[in-house]
Protein backbone atom coordinates (compact mmCIF):
# COMPACT_ATOMS: atom_id res chain seq x y z
CA UNK A 1 0.00 0.00 0.00
CA UNK A 2 1.13 3.44 -0.75
CA UNK A 3 -0.22 6.90 0.07
CA UNK A 4 -0.24 11.03 -0.62
CA UNK A 5 -0.55 12.95 2.49
CA UNK A 6 -1.19 16.38 3.20
CA UNK A 7 -0.22 18.11 6.38
CA UNK A 8 -1.83 20.85 8.69
CA UNK A 9 -1.29 24.10 7.12
CA UNK A 10 -1.57 26.09 10.26
CA UNK A 11 -0.12 25.06 13.85
CA UNK A 12 -3.68 23.51 15.99
CA UNK A 13 -5.27 23.03 12.82
CA UNK A 14 -7.21 19.62 11.33
CA UNK A 15 -6.96 20.51 7.53
CA UNK A 16 -4.62 17.53 7.35
CA UNK A 17 -5.13 14.04 5.37
CA UNK A 18 -4.41 10.92 3.79
CA UNK A 19 -4.78 9.44 0.10
CA UNK A 20 -4.26 5.77 0.42
CA UNK A 21 -3.67 3.41 -2.62
CA UNK A 22 -3.90 -0.33 -2.56
CA UNK A 23 -2.25 -2.43 -4.79
CA UNK A 24 -2.20 -7.16 -5.18
CA UNK A 25 -3.67 -9.28 -3.01
CA UNK A 26 -7.26 -10.59 -3.63
CA UNK A 27 -9.88 -7.34 -3.46
CA UNK A 28 -11.93 -6.04 -1.95
CA UNK A 29 -10.02 -5.06 0.86
CA UNK A 30 -10.80 -3.83 4.27
CA UNK A 31 -8.94 -0.53 6.60
CA UNK A 32 -8.96 -0.46 10.15
CA UNK A 33 -6.82 2.89 10.95
CA UNK A 34 -5.15 3.11 14.41
CA UNK A 35 -8.17 6.10 14.55
CA UNK A 36 -10.93 3.66 14.36
CA UNK A 37 -11.74 5.02 11.05
CA UNK A 38 -12.66 1.85 8.68
CA UNK A 39 -12.22 4.08 5.35
CA UNK A 40 -9.75 3.67 2.82
CA UNK A 41 -8.57 7.50 3.00
CA UNK A 42 -8.68 10.03 5.82
CA UNK A 43 -9.73 13.89 5.84
CA UNK A 44 -9.30 16.48 8.12
CA UNK A 45 -7.00 15.18 10.66
CA UNK A 46 -4.59 16.92 13.31
CA UNK A 47 -1.38 16.74 13.27
CA UNK A 48 0.24 13.05 14.60
CA UNK A 49 1.01 9.53 13.37
CA UNK A 50 -1.36 7.58 11.59
CA UNK A 51 -1.43 3.06 11.15
CA UNK A 52 -3.56 1.71 8.79
CA UNK A 53 -3.94 -2.22 8.44
CA UNK A 54 -5.21 -3.30 4.83
CA UNK A 55 -7.29 -6.75 4.76
CA UNK A 56 -7.49 -8.45 1.42
CA UNK A 57 -10.71 -11.08 0.63
CA UNK A 58 -8.59 -14.29 1.75
CA UNK A 59 -7.29 -12.30 4.76
CA UNK A 60 -3.69 -10.90 3.71
CA UNK A 61 -2.86 -8.02 5.58
CA UNK A 62 -0.12 -5.25 4.95
CA UNK A 63 0.33 -2.50 7.27
CA UNK A 64 1.31 1.45 6.49
CA UNK A 65 2.04 4.53 9.11
CA UNK A 66 1.78 7.83 8.26
CA UNK A 67 2.85 11.20 10.13
CA UNK A 68 1.30 14.65 9.53
CA UNK A 69 2.84 17.28 10.70
CA UNK A 70 2.41 21.08 11.11
CA UNK A 71 4.05 24.50 11.66
CA UNK A 72 4.95 25.50 14.25
CA UNK A 73 2.81 28.33 15.75
CA UNK A 74 2.52 31.57 14.02
CA UNK A 75 3.04 34.38 16.74
CA UNK A 76 4.24 37.84 16.33
CA UNK A 77 6.70 39.61 19.07
CA UNK A 78 6.67 43.36 19.46
CA UNK A 79 9.12 46.36 21.25
CA UNK A 80 7.87 50.38 21.15
CA UNK A 81 8.85 53.32 22.18
CA UNK A 82 6.47 55.62 23.37
CA UNK A 83 5.95 59.45 22.54
CA UNK A 84 8.65 61.37 24.29
CA UNK A 85 6.45 64.90 24.71
CA UNK A 86 2.55 65.13 25.37
CA UNK A 87 1.54 65.87 21.83
CA UNK A 88 4.33 64.89 20.03
CA UNK A 89 4.89 62.05 17.49
CA UNK A 90 7.64 60.24 18.14
CA UNK A 91 6.30 56.78 18.99
CA UNK A 92 7.62 53.67 17.30
CA UNK A 93 6.51 49.75 17.08
CA UNK A 94 9.14 47.21 16.18
CA UNK A 95 7.36 43.80 15.32
CA UNK A 96 9.31 40.40 14.78
CA UNK A 97 7.10 37.44 13.62
CA UNK A 98 7.96 33.68 14.31
CA UNK A 99 6.54 30.60 13.40
CA UNK A 100 4.00 29.78 10.49
CA UNK A 101 5.21 29.82 7.04
CA UNK A 102 7.26 32.58 5.74
CA UNK A 103 7.06 35.24 4.19
CA UNK A 104 4.92 37.14 6.30
CA UNK A 105 2.34 40.11 5.16
CA UNK A 106 1.15 42.91 7.58
CA UNK A 107 -1.90 44.96 7.87
CA UNK A 108 -2.23 47.65 10.94
CA UNK A 109 -5.19 49.50 11.75
CA UNK A 110 -4.11 52.74 10.70
CA UNK A 111 -3.83 51.14 7.31
CA UNK A 112 -0.04 50.89 6.87
CA UNK A 113 1.15 47.34 5.59
CA UNK A 114 5.02 47.66 6.82
CA UNK A 115 5.84 44.97 9.22
CA UNK A 116 7.11 48.25 11.48
CA UNK A 117 5.72 51.78 12.32
CA UNK A 118 7.15 54.90 13.18
CA UNK A 119 6.57 58.50 13.69
CA UNK A 120 3.37 57.47 15.43
CA UNK A 121 1.28 59.46 18.24
CA UNK A 122 -0.12 58.10 21.13
CA UNK A 123 -2.91 55.63 20.70
CA UNK A 124 -3.71 52.02 20.45
CA UNK A 125 -2.24 50.14 17.20
CA UNK A 126 -2.96 46.65 16.10
CA UNK A 127 -1.60 44.24 13.29
CA UNK A 128 -2.12 41.24 11.67
CA UNK A 129 0.32 39.07 10.58
CA UNK A 130 -0.65 36.64 7.78
CA UNK A 131 1.70 33.54 6.84
CA UNK A 132 2.26 32.26 3.19
CA UNK A 133 -0.64 29.79 4.44
CA UNK A 134 -2.43 32.51 5.60
CA UNK A 135 -2.36 31.36 8.88
CA UNK A 136 -2.87 34.96 11.09
CA UNK A 137 -1.84 36.46 14.54
CA UNK A 138 -3.04 39.54 16.02
CA UNK A 139 -1.00 42.16 18.01
CA UNK A 140 -2.36 44.97 19.83
CA UNK A 141 0.36 47.99 21.16
CA UNK A 142 -0.86 51.09 23.01
CA UNK A 143 1.62 53.98 22.75
CA UNK A 144 1.49 56.36 25.37
CA UNK A 145 2.60 59.78 26.19
CA UNK A 146 3.08 61.92 28.86
CA UNK A 147 1.01 64.51 30.60
CA UNK A 148 1.04 68.24 29.70
CA UNK A 149 4.03 69.92 30.67
CA UNK A 150 2.19 72.12 33.46
CA UNK A 151 3.68 75.59 33.37
CA UNK A 152 1.72 77.95 35.19
CA UNK A 153 2.37 81.85 34.62
CA UNK A 154 1.28 84.56 37.01
CA UNK A 155 1.73 88.29 35.40
CA UNK A 156 3.63 90.26 37.28
CA UNK A 157 2.76 93.49 39.18
CA UNK A 158 2.77 96.78 37.60
CA UNK A 159 5.51 98.83 38.05
CA UNK A 160 6.10 102.75 37.26
CA UNK A 161 9.38 104.16 36.05
CA UNK A 162 11.99 104.07 36.62
CA UNK A 163 11.81 101.05 37.90
CA UNK A 164 11.77 97.01 36.11
CA UNK A 165 10.08 94.38 36.23
CA UNK A 166 11.78 91.04 36.82
CA UNK A 167 10.09 87.82 34.82
CA UNK A 168 13.06 85.28 36.08
CA UNK A 169 11.12 85.40 39.45
CA UNK A 170 10.13 82.46 40.84
CA UNK A 171 6.58 84.15 41.83
CA UNK A 172 5.86 84.58 38.20
CA UNK A 173 6.46 80.35 37.28
CA UNK A 174 4.90 79.42 41.12
CA UNK A 175 3.05 76.37 40.69
CA UNK A 176 4.58 74.62 37.48
CA UNK A 177 6.34 71.46 37.09
CA UNK A 178 9.41 71.18 39.01
CA UNK A 179 12.49 70.79 37.39
CA UNK A 180 11.86 73.02 34.50
CA UNK A 181 14.28 74.67 32.55
CA UNK A 182 13.00 78.88 31.87
CA UNK A 183 14.29 80.33 28.72
CA UNK A 184 12.53 83.97 28.11
CA UNK A 185 11.72 85.13 24.21
CA UNK A 186 10.30 88.30 22.34
CA UNK A 187 7.83 86.31 20.13
CA UNK A 188 5.54 82.87 20.90
CA UNK A 189 7.07 81.14 17.81
CA UNK A 190 10.93 81.62 20.52
CA UNK A 191 12.84 82.88 17.47
CA UNK A 192 13.70 85.88 19.44
CA UNK A 193 15.64 85.70 22.46
CA UNK A 194 14.92 88.25 25.05
CA UNK A 195 17.89 89.94 26.53
CA UNK A 196 17.15 91.27 30.40
CA UNK A 197 14.44 89.46 31.28
CA UNK A 198 15.29 90.17 34.81
CA UNK A 199 14.98 94.46 34.21
CA UNK A 200 12.54 94.81 31.30
CA UNK A 201 11.60 98.78 31.61
CA UNK A 202 8.97 98.51 28.50
CA UNK A 203 5.80 97.45 28.86
CA UNK A 204 3.99 94.69 26.48
CA UNK A 205 3.65 91.07 26.25
CA UNK A 206 6.81 88.42 26.48
CA UNK A 207 7.11 84.47 26.30
CA UNK A 208 8.46 81.99 28.99
CA UNK A 209 9.21 78.66 27.71
CA UNK A 210 9.85 75.90 30.67
CA UNK A 211 11.27 72.55 29.72
CA UNK A 212 11.73 69.40 31.58
CA UNK A 213 14.68 67.08 31.68
CA UNK A 214 13.90 65.01 29.08
CA UNK A 215 13.29 68.18 26.62
CA UNK A 216 9.98 68.79 26.15
CA UNK A 217 8.88 72.02 26.16
CA UNK A 218 5.63 74.78 26.64
CA UNK A 219 5.80 78.49 25.93
CA UNK A 220 3.36 80.57 27.78
CA UNK A 221 2.94 84.58 27.20
CA UNK A 222 3.31 86.88 30.00
CA UNK A 223 2.16 90.70 30.49
CA UNK A 224 4.44 93.15 31.67
CA UNK A 225 3.12 96.68 32.54
CA UNK A 226 5.78 99.55 33.29
CA UNK A 227 3.84 102.18 33.69
CA UNK A 228 5.17 106.17 33.05
CA UNK A 229 4.50 108.55 36.00
CA UNK A 230 1.65 110.63 35.18
CA UNK A 231 2.25 114.54 34.74
CA UNK A 232 0.08 117.87 35.35
CA UNK A 233 0.00 120.96 33.79
CA UNK A 234 -1.35 124.09 35.63
CA UNK A 235 -2.61 126.94 33.47
CA UNK A 236 -4.89 129.96 34.23
CA UNK A 237 -2.57 132.72 34.46
CA UNK A 238 -4.67 135.72 34.17
CA UNK A 239 -5.86 138.75 36.10
CA UNK A 240 -9.61 138.75 37.89
CA UNK A 241 -11.94 141.45 39.44
CA UNK A 242 -11.87 140.39 43.55
CA UNK A 243 -15.16 138.32 44.40
CA UNK A 244 -14.96 137.17 40.57
CA UNK A 245 -13.73 133.01 39.82
CA UNK A 246 -10.66 132.41 37.99
CA UNK A 247 -11.04 129.36 36.04
CA UNK A 248 -7.99 126.87 36.17
CA UNK A 249 -7.05 124.18 33.54
CA UNK A 250 -5.07 120.99 34.65
CA UNK A 251 -3.60 118.87 31.82
CA UNK A 252 -2.74 115.24 32.30
CA UNK A 253 -0.68 112.29 30.76
CA UNK A 254 -1.40 108.51 32.32
CA UNK A 255 -4.63 106.91 32.76
CA UNK A 256 -7.13 108.37 34.83
CA UNK A 257 -9.07 108.57 37.41
CA UNK A 258 -6.35 111.18 38.71
CA UNK A 259 -5.82 113.11 41.99
CA UNK A 260 -3.69 116.13 42.62
CA UNK A 261 -3.05 118.26 45.50
CA UNK A 262 -1.82 121.71 44.94
CA UNK A 263 -1.55 124.51 47.14
CA UNK A 264 -1.98 128.57 47.07
CA UNK A 265 1.38 129.00 49.30
CA UNK A 266 -0.34 128.58 52.35
CA UNK A 267 -2.99 125.75 52.25
CA UNK A 268 -2.82 123.00 50.30
CA UNK A 269 -5.94 121.54 48.50
CA UNK A 270 -6.90 117.91 46.84
CA UNK A 271 -9.33 117.21 43.90
CA UNK A 272 -10.11 113.54 43.69
CA UNK A 273 -11.10 110.95 41.10
CA UNK A 274 -11.12 113.07 37.98
CA UNK A 275 -11.93 111.54 34.83
CA UNK A 276 -12.11 114.65 32.13
CA UNK A 277 -8.98 115.33 31.15
CA UNK A 278 -8.07 118.27 30.40
CA UNK A 279 -10.07 119.02 33.90
CA UNK A 280 -11.08 122.80 35.06
CA UNK A 281 -11.95 124.24 38.38
CA UNK A 282 -12.28 127.85 39.72
CA UNK A 283 -10.71 129.83 42.72
CA UNK A 284 -11.57 133.04 44.13
CA UNK A 285 -8.00 134.56 45.60
CA UNK A 286 -8.81 137.95 47.51
CA UNK A 287 -4.79 138.63 46.95
CA UNK A 288 -2.64 138.16 43.95
CA UNK A 289 -1.69 134.30 44.50
CA UNK A 290 0.79 132.02 43.23
CA UNK A 291 -1.16 128.44 42.79
CA UNK A 292 1.38 125.20 42.18
CA UNK A 293 0.66 121.47 41.85
CA UNK A 294 2.93 119.53 44.69
CA UNK A 295 1.56 116.03 43.36
CA UNK A 296 -0.14 113.91 40.56
CA UNK A 297 -1.57 110.32 40.47
CA UNK A 298 -3.34 108.32 38.02
CA UNK A 299 -4.75 104.43 37.61
CA UNK A 300 -1.15 103.51 38.27
CA UNK A 301 1.31 105.36 39.85
CA UNK A 302 2.27 108.60 41.53
CA UNK A 303 4.31 111.86 40.90
CA UNK A 304 5.22 114.14 43.70
CA UNK A 305 7.70 116.53 41.26
CA UNK A 306 6.03 119.81 41.52
CA UNK A 307 4.54 121.89 38.61
CA UNK A 308 5.56 125.07 37.17
CA UNK A 309 3.31 127.67 38.99
CA UNK A 310 0.67 129.76 37.71
CA UNK A 311 0.16 133.64 38.94
CA UNK A 312 -3.35 134.91 39.50
CA UNK A 313 -3.24 138.71 39.82
CA UNK A 314 -6.16 140.36 41.99
CA UNK A 315 -7.37 143.81 40.98
CA UNK A 316 -9.49 145.64 43.37
CA UNK A 317 -12.09 147.97 41.38
CA UNK A 318 -12.87 151.51 42.66
CA UNK A 319 -15.61 151.44 45.13
CA UNK A 320 -19.27 152.98 44.04
CA UNK A 321 -19.91 156.64 44.99
CA UNK A 322 -22.61 159.13 44.50
CA UNK A 323 -22.00 162.05 42.19
CA UNK A 324 -23.13 165.44 43.38
CA UNK A 325 -26.33 165.88 41.88
CA UNK A 326 -26.75 168.13 38.53
CA UNK A 327 -29.76 170.41 38.51
CA UNK A 328 -30.95 171.70 35.06
CA UNK A 329 -33.87 173.37 33.63
CA UNK A 330 -36.20 171.11 31.83
CA UNK A 331 -35.74 170.06 27.85
CA UNK A 332 -32.40 172.15 28.31
CA UNK A 333 -29.56 170.58 26.55
CA UNK A 334 -26.86 169.25 29.64
CA UNK A 335 -23.67 167.47 29.42
CA UNK A 336 -23.09 165.12 31.99
CA UNK A 337 -20.13 163.19 33.43
CA UNK A 338 -19.06 160.15 34.92
CA UNK A 339 -15.79 159.26 36.57
CA UNK A 340 -13.04 157.77 34.18
CA UNK A 341 -10.96 155.63 36.72
CA UNK A 342 -8.43 154.51 34.20
CA UNK A 343 -8.11 154.20 30.30
CA UNK A 344 -10.56 151.30 28.68
CA UNK A 345 -13.74 151.30 30.92
CA UNK A 346 -17.05 151.43 29.02
CA UNK A 347 -20.49 152.60 30.22
CA UNK A 348 -23.94 151.60 30.66
CA UNK A 349 -26.10 154.43 31.44
CA UNK A 350 -29.34 153.52 33.17
CA UNK A 351 -32.77 154.34 32.79
CA UNK A 352 -31.88 155.82 29.02
CA UNK A 353 -34.17 158.63 29.43
CA UNK A 354 -33.19 161.86 28.04
CA UNK A 355 -30.01 160.81 27.48
CA UNK A 356 -27.98 161.61 23.92
CA UNK A 357 -26.07 157.96 24.69
CA UNK A 358 -26.57 155.81 27.46
CA UNK A 359 -22.47 154.16 26.35
CA UNK A 360 -20.53 156.62 26.68
CA UNK A 361 -19.03 158.57 29.68
CA UNK A 362 -20.33 162.43 28.39
CA UNK A 363 -23.98 162.19 27.36
CA UNK A 364 -25.87 165.15 27.23
CA UNK A 365 -29.33 165.29 28.91
CA UNK A 366 -32.52 166.96 27.87
CA UNK A 367 -35.33 165.66 29.32
CA UNK A 368 -38.52 167.24 31.26
CA UNK A 369 -38.41 164.95 34.54
CA UNK A 370 -35.43 164.49 37.33
CA UNK A 371 -33.86 161.13 36.85
CA UNK A 372 -32.03 158.84 39.39
CA UNK A 373 -29.09 157.21 36.95
CA UNK A 374 -27.29 154.32 37.62
CA UNK A 375 -23.93 154.69 36.22
CA UNK A 376 -22.27 150.73 35.39
CA UNK A 377 -18.45 151.15 34.62
CA UNK A 378 -16.65 148.33 33.47
CA UNK A 379 -12.68 147.49 32.98
CA UNK A 380 -11.25 145.91 30.56
CA UNK A 381 -10.78 143.34 33.26
CA UNK A 382 -14.11 142.99 33.89
CA UNK A 383 -14.24 144.65 37.04
CA UNK A 384 -17.67 146.38 37.32
CA UNK A 385 -18.22 149.21 40.03
CA UNK A 386 -21.72 151.24 39.88
CA UNK A 387 -22.26 155.16 40.58
CA UNK A 388 -25.02 156.74 40.86
CA UNK A 389 -25.95 160.38 39.89
CA UNK A 390 -29.21 162.68 40.06
CA UNK A 391 -30.25 165.15 37.45
CA UNK A 392 -32.70 167.55 39.20
CA UNK A 393 -35.27 169.01 36.73
CA UNK A 394 -36.44 172.65 37.43
CA UNK A 395 -39.90 172.86 35.49
CA UNK A 396 -40.93 176.98 35.91
CA UNK A 397 -44.52 177.30 36.80
CA UNK A 398 -45.26 179.91 34.43
CA UNK A 399 -44.60 178.21 31.02
CA UNK A 400 -47.28 176.58 29.06
CA UNK A 401 -46.97 173.58 27.64
CA UNK A 402 -45.58 172.65 24.11
CA UNK A 403 -43.74 170.50 21.66
CA UNK A 404 -40.56 171.52 20.32
CA UNK A 405 -38.41 169.69 17.52
CA UNK A 406 -35.26 170.88 15.60
CA UNK A 407 -35.35 171.27 12.06
CA UNK A 408 -32.46 169.17 11.65
CA UNK A 409 -30.17 166.66 13.52
CA UNK A 410 -27.27 164.59 11.90
CA UNK A 411 -26.93 160.78 12.86
CA UNK A 412 -23.46 160.35 12.51
CA UNK A 413 -22.61 158.85 16.23
CA UNK A 414 -20.42 161.83 17.66
CA UNK A 415 -22.50 162.08 20.70
CA UNK A 416 -24.29 165.48 19.36
CA UNK A 417 -27.70 165.94 17.62
CA UNK A 418 -27.71 161.60 16.73
CA UNK A 419 -31.45 161.76 17.03
CA UNK A 420 -34.46 163.29 15.94
CA UNK A 421 -36.86 163.36 19.54
CA UNK A 422 -39.50 165.67 20.90
CA UNK A 423 -38.34 168.46 23.37
CA UNK A 424 -41.36 168.46 25.57
CA UNK A 425 -42.55 171.32 27.64
CA UNK A 426 -44.84 170.45 31.18
CA UNK A 427 -45.89 167.63 29.03
CA UNK A 428 -47.09 164.64 31.22
CA UNK A 429 -47.62 162.19 28.77
CA UNK A 430 -46.56 161.81 24.92
CA UNK A 431 -49.16 160.38 22.98
CA UNK A 432 -47.30 160.17 19.48
CA UNK A 433 -44.37 161.31 17.90
CA UNK A 434 -44.41 160.03 14.05
CA UNK A 435 -41.59 161.11 11.03
CA UNK A 436 -42.58 160.19 7.77
CA UNK A 437 -40.68 160.55 4.22
CA UNK A 438 -41.48 162.61 1.26
CA UNK A 439 -43.56 158.97 0.20
CA UNK A 440 -45.55 159.37 3.53
CA UNK A 441 -44.12 156.02 4.96
CA UNK A 442 -43.95 156.15 8.48
CA UNK A 443 -40.19 155.55 9.23
CA UNK A 444 -40.10 155.93 13.30
CA UNK A 445 -42.83 156.75 15.96
CA UNK A 446 -42.56 156.63 19.49
CA UNK A 447 -44.79 157.61 22.66
CA UNK A 448 -42.07 157.66 25.13
CA UNK A 449 -40.53 161.20 26.25
CA UNK A 450 -36.94 161.11 25.73
CA UNK A 451 -36.80 158.57 23.11
CA UNK A 452 -35.87 159.51 19.47
CA UNK A 453 -35.50 158.50 16.00
CA UNK A 454 -31.85 157.68 15.22
CA UNK A 455 -31.89 157.69 11.08
CA UNK A 456 -32.67 154.26 10.35
CA UNK A 457 -35.18 152.68 8.23
CA UNK A 458 -35.83 148.83 7.18
CA UNK A 459 -32.38 148.55 9.20
CA UNK A 460 -30.60 151.05 6.83
CA UNK A 461 -29.79 154.18 6.99
CA UNK A 462 -32.55 157.12 5.67
CA UNK A 463 -31.33 158.81 2.76
CA UNK A 464 -30.65 162.68 3.26
CA UNK A 465 -33.40 164.65 2.72
CA UNK A 466 -36.20 167.12 4.87
CA UNK A 467 -38.98 164.74 6.90
CA UNK A 468 -42.70 165.29 8.12
CA UNK A 469 -42.99 164.49 11.91
CA UNK A 470 -46.73 164.72 13.70
CA UNK A 471 -46.69 165.32 17.50
CA UNK A 472 -49.18 165.08 20.35
CA UNK A 473 -48.73 165.41 23.95
CA UNK A 474 -50.45 166.13 26.96
CA UNK A 475 -49.75 168.92 29.21
CA UNK A 476 -49.74 168.60 33.31
CA UNK A 477 -53.22 170.81 33.31
CA UNK A 478 -54.69 168.00 30.55
CA UNK A 479 -55.00 170.07 27.73
CA UNK A 480 -53.94 168.54 24.42
CA UNK A 481 -51.02 169.77 22.25
CA UNK A 482 -50.51 169.17 19.01
CA UNK A 483 -47.94 170.12 16.73
CA UNK A 484 -46.28 169.11 13.12
CA UNK A 485 -43.52 169.73 11.44
CA UNK A 486 -40.48 169.22 8.94
CA UNK A 487 -36.95 168.60 9.65
CA UNK A 488 -33.73 168.02 7.77
CA UNK A 489 -31.24 164.57 7.80
CA UNK A 490 -27.99 165.49 7.44
CA UNK A 491 -25.23 163.07 7.64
Amino acid sequence: ATFTQVNVLCFGGSNGSIDLSVTGGTAPYTYLWSNTATTQDLTGLIAGTYSVTVTDAVGCTTSVTVTITQPALLVASETHSNVICHGGSTGSIDLTPSGGVGPYTYLWSNAATTQDLTGLIAGTYSVTVTDANGCTATVSVTITEPALINLTITDPAPVCLPATVDITAPSVTVGSDPGLTYTYWQDAAATLSLGGPNSIGASGTYYIMGTNAAGCSVIKPVVVMVNPKPTAILSGTGIICIGSPKTLTITFTGTGPFNVTYTDGTNIFSLTNISANPYQFDVSPTVNTTYTLTSVNDKFCSNSSAGSPISVTVIIPPAPIRLPTVSVQANTNQLLSARVPTAGYTYLWTPPSGLSSTTIFNPTFNFNQTVNYLITMSSPNGCITVDTMRVAVATPAALEPDIHVPQAFTPNNDGHNDKLMPFTVNIRELKFFKVFNRWGQLVFQTNTIGTGWDGMFNGKPAVVDTYTWMAEGVGFSGQTIRRTGNTALIR
